[in-house]
């Protein structure tokens, strides 16, 4: 993959597409959901149309900064 666009989510795998990845599962759970996030890496050309298919499931595609914030206001909380 040559040019890569990183987000956080908690979609499940079957809505990746064109090549999207899982990079790393992390250990952090969204607190309305309790669905784990993960980092997935997605061809850049193709960012916004596999955000938008997150979002069609109301899911969440974040850049790991504002993924922090959420962290911050208690929004994804560690897993125990």
């Amino acid at each position: 993959m040559s040019q890569a666009t990183e987000f956080v989510t908690t979609a499940p795998e079957s809505y990746d597409g064109f090549g999207t990845h899982t990079v790393e599962e992390l250990s952090y759970r969204s607190r309305a959901s309790g669905q784990r996030y993960r980092v997935v890496a997605v061809r850049a050309d193709i960012a916004d149309w596999q955000a938008a298919r997150y979002a069609s499931a109301k899911h969440a595609a974040l850049p790991r900064e504002e993924f922090a914030a959420w962290v911050d206001l208690g929004l994804a909380e560690l897993m125990s």
